[in-house]
């Protein structure tokens, strides 16, 4: 019999969309850090890895640049000088991202 339901068939798919509140997952890329030498009188923001400052006429590359230190090298000598960032400022700023 022509047009007659089959027995056991399925209903017609009917189009349905679902959103959930999933958290957004980020990832950190670089670090910057906001140098500043009193003695020069001098400041540099914003420094990542790869970037050069001058300070009182010497170069210096930043070779990297993460929450605990920054490492600066002197391109004259390529000695290398590890700066630790200020650890008031990093438990503000965890504080800031963790809402503690």
């Amino acid at each position: 019999m022509l047009g007659a339901p089959v027995v056991g068939s399925s209903p017609p798919l009917q189009p349905s969309a679902t959103s959930t509140s999933a958290p957004t997952f980020e990832s950190i890329r670089a670090y910057e850090a906001n140098l500043s030498h009193p003695g020069a009188n001098a400041t540099f923001p914003g420094v990542g890895k790869g970037d050069e400052i001058k300070v009182d006429g010497e170069s210096y590359e930043a070779l990297a640049v993460n929450p605990e230190r920054v490492i600066l090298k002197a391109l004259r000598n390529r000695k290398r000088y590890h700066l630790e960032t200020n650890r008031e400022q990093r438990t503000k700023n965890l504080a800031a991202r963790t809402g503690v």
